[in-house]
């Protein structure tokens, strides 16, 4: 979960073809300082939505509508959800949901309660730029406001404390510990246009959250892992995933493959057919989490491991970095983890920072920080921000605080 300061200033750079980045300057960044007058405390990007939680603990959606690109756009590893073609309308909803109940949690194994999808209502947008009025229809309405949003109407008692995003779907967590989910992925079963309450057979309040693609993976306050297998229904079939140590960070977003960090090793599973998990070998799926043997022989102390579409990024306790799999434009890909040098940056942020050409320096800057997108990974370092993968090279404030990425955008916010 990120810190509790509030930063009230977001800049972003990216893919915008769906307009979920805000406002776009003159030297090309786009910025995002408020939503609907209210000062912005956390962003989750995806593909053609960013879902935005403010100050106050309201919930907004910037982007297009329909969410799904075409099939024809899409790389051939993630599938739409959606054959819809691309719209110049911007969906404006409100969503609801149901006032929670201070129940126990579900012990383990027991069998899950029927849960059904909500419908949303909607809002729509004023004449007055970066606005939004009350509407009773559903809707989808041409707009030329730069800074399209959806609100999404939280008010339940039980507030928001985290939100997470994966390719076309979205969740968060409250003060409860409950899950919601809203979105399409047929590969999860889930075609839901509100927030809807997941079954979770924890004892535990749910801490950390991550969407793959056809998949999804939890994590409660006592460092038990909760995962929807590919094909599952994420409203009933999420199992309880053991494992004998106390894990501390997990991602699986993006992606069909799944990594967790648990006292300071790495473990990895799922699809490996780009040399992903960073276990020596190409596997088309291993079903069990495995200690990452290579990091694990070196004695590297693990704190924080990402996951792209087709690779896996490991940040150590020392700030360096390490990946596996197909993460770098020109580099073949490896199935052992990679300490990652200037040779694998494709952009620095702001531009500059990269070293002069026959310059005697590999080794990057500390590393604070590691993000991923869906083919990229941003690198939060002192005095400069990296990216591996393709994304542009447009300047941005050197003081990032925090990262955020999306489908193909980066996110950062500055105090």
């Amino acid at each position: 979960l990120f810190e509790s300061v509030l930063l009230s200033m977001f800049y972003a750079c990216g893919d915008n073809t769906f307009q979920n980045l805000g406002q776009q300057r003159e030297d090309g960044v786009f910025c995002l300082e408020q939503v609907n007058g209210e000062d912005i405390q956390e962003v989750a990007p995806g593909w053609a939505k960013t879902l935005v939680l403010t100050t106050r603990g309201n919930l907004f959606l910037l982007g297009l509508c329909p969410p799904a690109l075409p099939k024809d756009t899409v790389p051939t590893d993630v599938q739409p959800s959606s054959s819809s073609s691309v719209s110049k309308r911007t969906m404006v909803q409100t969503l609801k949901l149901p006032v929670p109940t201070k129940t126990a949690h579900p012990a383990v194994g027991a069998s899950a309660p029927p849960i059904t999808c909500q419908s949303a209502s909607s809002t729509a947008p004023s004449s007055e730029k970066g606005t939004l009025e009350p509407s009773t229809k559903n809707q989808c309405t041409e707009t030329n406001v730069g800074l399209q949003h959806v609100q999404v109407a939280h008010q339940t008692g039980s507030p928001v404390v985290s939100i997470f995003s994966g390719l076309d779907v979205f969740g968060l967590l409250d003060t409860l510990g409950d899950v919601y989910m809203w979105g399409v992925d047929p590969g999860l079963s889930l075609n839901c246009v509100a927030p809807t309450k997941l079954y979770v057979p924890a004892t535990k309040k749910i801490v950390q959250m991550s969407i793959g693609y056809g998949t999804v993976l939890l994590l409660d306050e006592g460092g038990e892992m909760h995962v929807c297998p590919p094909k599952g229904d994420v409203t009933k079939d999420i199992q309880h995933l053991a494992l004998d140590k106390k894990v501390t960070g997990i991602s699986c977003r993006w992606a069909q493959h799944y990594a967790c960090v648990a006292e300071g090793k790495s473990y990895t599973w799922g699809c490996g057919v780009w040399g992903q998990l960073g276990n020596g070998c190409v596997t088309e799926y291993q079903k069990d989490p495995q200690v990452v043997g290579l990091l694990d022989a070196l004695g590297v102390p693990v704190v924080a491991v990402e996951t792209t579409t087709h690779a896996t990024f490991w940040l150590t306790e020392f700030g360096d970095v390490y990946a596996a799999g197909d993460f770098a434009p020109n580099h073949p890909q490896c199935d052992e983890p990679t300490l990652l040098e200037w040779e694998h940056i494709g952009a620095s942020l702001p531009v500059g920072a990269r070293p002069e050409a026959g310059a005697e320096c590999e080794e990057l800057p500390t590393v604070l920080a590691v993000k991923a997108g869906a083919k990229h990974a941003t690198l939060l370092c002192e005095g400069a921000t990296l990216v591996v993968g393709s994304a542009p090279a447009i300047p941005m404030p050197d003081n990032c605080a925090r990262l955020s990425c999306g489908y193909a955008s980066t996110w950062c916010a500055v105090t």
